[in-house]
């Protein structure tokens, strides 16, 4: 690869790394539109917004592809193909989390309302 081939697959992955990113920041500026982030959000907060997002994951798999194509980095393809295999793995495994986290937090609302009614039921019926 010589990088002057009408379709290298340098500029595929130049491509694909740039509209990751323009991916990443029109999610991030979404977040700022709906209030979930804010000049006073920590940092370590934003982090973890971006490092949920899909999007970080394939700009992270066409970077390691660049350094790769471009031979500034030397990985056999077995140890290429297992790290993008850990990468889509440990993706499909925190978002297994995010949901499990989602069903979690729903439960516990449904039981503090039931907490609470009958919370009220029992106040009533003491005073009556």
């Amino acid at each position: 690869m010589t990088g002057t081939e009408p379709f290298s697959i340098t500029m595929i992955l130049i491509t694909v790394m740039t509209s990751s990113i323009w991916n990443l920041a029109s999610f991030i500026f979404d977040q700022l539109q709906r209030k979930e982030l804010s000049s006073n959000t920590p940092v370590g907060k934003i982090f973890k917004q971006i490092a949920s997002h899909w999007t970080i994951y394939i700009f992270s798999i066409s970077f390691l592809m660049l350094l790769v194509d471009r031979h500034w980095i030397k990985l056999s393809p077995k140890v290429f193909a297992s790290i993008v295999i850990l990468v889509i793995i440990s993706f499909i495994i925190k978002k297994k989390i995010q949901q499990l986290n989602a069903r979690q937090k729903k439960r516990d609302e449904a039981f503090d309302e039931i907490r609470k009614y009958f919370n009220d039921k029992n106040k009533h019926r003491d005073h009556a």
